[in-house]
C-alpha cells in the first residue's frame, strides 16, 4: 500500500491545558462546540464506513464463493467483523440513526461513557440536579 493510503487522514487535534481560568460561559460554550464537532466527525465517519461497505459488497460480489474470508485477511488492514459491519452498514443506508447509539458511533470506536449521558425525560442531562 502506498503512504498515501496510509496517510489519507492525518488529523491533529490539540486542545487547551489551562481551562480554570475560563468562566463558567465560555467552558459551556466550549463543551457545546465540541460536541457538535463529535457529532459531526462520527456522522462523516458513518458516511464513510458505508461507503467502504459498498466497496466491500462489489468485491465479495467478484471473489469467488468462499474465499471473501481469505480476501480480506490477505487484503484488509482490519478484521473481517468490522467489514461484515460496514457491509450491513451500507446495506441499510438511508435508514436514520442517532449518531451517538448507546455510547457508539455505528458500532465502531467506542466512546466509554458517552452513552451514560443521555437525556431524561425532563431534557436535562442525567445527575443534574436543581
Amino acid at each position: 500500500m502506498s503512504d498515501s493510503m496510509n496517510n489519507a487522514v492525518d488529523v491533529a487535534y490539540q486542545t487547551e491545558i489551562n481551562i480554570e481560568n475560563k468562566s463558567t460561559e465560555e467552558l459551556t460554550v466550549e463543551i457545546n462546540i465540541r460536541y457538535k464537532q463529535a457529532e459531526s466527525l462520527a456522522a462523516l465517519s458513518y458516511k464513510m464506513l458505508t461507503d467502504a461497505g459498498e466497496r466491500l459488497i462489489e468485491i465479495k460480489s467478484r471473489v469467488p464463493h468462499g474465499q471473501f474470508e481469505t480476501w480480506c485477511a490477505e487484503h484488509l488492514e482490519f478484521s473481517k467483523s468490522k467489514a461484515e459491519k460496514m457491509m450491513k452498514l451500507a446495506e441499510s443506508k438511508g435508514h436514520k440513526q442517532p449518531v451517538f447509539k448507546h455510547g457508539n458511533v455505528y458500532g465502531f470506536g467506542n466512546f466509554k461513557g458517552l452513552g451514560a449521558f443521555g437525556r431524561t425525560r425532563r431534557g436535562r442531562c442525567r445527575g443534574h440536579r436543581r
